[in-house]
């Protein structure tokens, strides 16, 4: 098997052309692909951030317009690589969300429900170079579904990787992302730009009355973004996703030779704001309502290392209705569980 570092020089050669995707078991490769599949509207106006709320509210009546959301429902976790399965848990008890461990996510998500449309905000992190070299990658996203055919992961965020052109692992990379898992690979954004210190927010939807998934990217510190639909294939009946996620992973690399899961890169610490999900149908005619991180989420990830004896990344606890932080407590190692 090749190592890691060449892996990250090849991704860098091609990274314009070079789509992520995931294989059978929910991991990440690098494949060449297209959006024949989806259709994108770019919007670079002085009232985006507006423009790409009212999208929201013509489907959401709890989202008010403005430069950001508010719920009127307050209560008191390319891509998901792997972890799909955790839908099939029961919902935590009134004491708070349970500590669920894993080698990929960190952040919360929820037990089995209805959900229709997840959001939250972001700081995009300075990716620092691990001491280690050899790169490291990250990625953060909302979520809505666990990745089947009939029940598809919609997911969108961004990545903040560091890679290795050939020389010291000290190269930044960041970009918008988004994927419709198992019907797509994962499809960089590259007419949004994105950088460490922007200021992002991302919503993913189901819309049951098109069919369609449908992604608001959003760099509000850019004024930028873009509004997402992809067509749904007739195995995708549900109808609503059984499950949302607010993440922070740690990806996994898939080529011919193997998979490995990638070092984490050092993010320091990411808050993340506006954390909710939209439970029931947002059809016209249906009905549901915004409900923040804190009403909903079940479960706690926590990130480790294959063996299960380094600690890489881990929430904090809720802070406030809609908001948790994520810090980064070590790289880890390239390595295959």
């Amino acid at each position: 098997m090749a190592s890691p570092e060449l892996y990250l020089q090849e991704i860098w050669q091609f990274h314009k052309s070079i789509i992520p995707c995931k294989d059978k078991d929910g991991n990440m490769s690098h494949l060449h692909s297209s959006l024949r599949f989806a259709r994108l509207s770019t919007f670079i106006t002085l009232g985006v951030i507006t423009s790409l709320l009212s999208i929201l509210t013509q489907t959401y009546p709890a989202v008010a317009s403005g430069s950001t959301a508010a719920h009127s429902n307050v209560g008191s976790s390319v891509p998901v690589f792997g972890n799909a399965s955790h839908s099939s848990k029961s919902f935590a008890s009134a004491t708070g969300p349970v500590d669920d461990n894993n080698v990929a996510w960190a952040g919360y998500h929820t037990a089995v429900g209805q959900y229709t449309a997840a959001t939250m905000s972001w700081r995009v992190p300075t990716a620092r170079p691990v001491a280690e070299g050899n790169g490291s990658m990250s990625s953060i996203w909302p979520g809505i579904g666990v990745g089947s055919a009939q029940d598809p992961l919609i997911q969108a965020g961004t990545h903040a990787d560091v890679i290795c052109p050939g020389g010291p692992c000290t190269t930044p990379f960041y970009y918008f992302w988004w994927q419709v898992y198992p019907f797509n690979n994962e499809q960089k954004v590259p007419q949004v730009p994105v950088e460490a210190g922007d200021d992002v927010r991302v919503t993913v939807k189901y819309s049951t009355d098109k069919k369609r998934a449908q992604i608001t990217l959003a760099n509000v510190s850019k004024n930028t973004g873009t509004f997402i639909e992809f067509d749904l294939p007739a195995s995708a009946s549900a109808g609503v996703a059984t499950q949302a996620q607010w993440i922070v992973e740690r990806p996994q690399l898939c080529f011919p030779e193997g998979c490995s899961w990638a070092k984490l890169t050092n993010f320091g610490s990411i808050a993340i704001t506006a954390a909710s999900a939209f439970t029931g149908r947002a059809n016209a005619g249906g009905s549901g309502t915004w409900k923040t991180v804190r009403n909903v989420a079940a479960f706690r990830d926590r990130s480790f290392s294959c063996d299960g004896k380094v600690l890489l990344s881990e929430p904090r606890a809720l802070s406030a209705e809609d908001a948790f932080s994520v810090d980064w407590k070590a790289s880890g190692d390239w390595e295959a569980c």
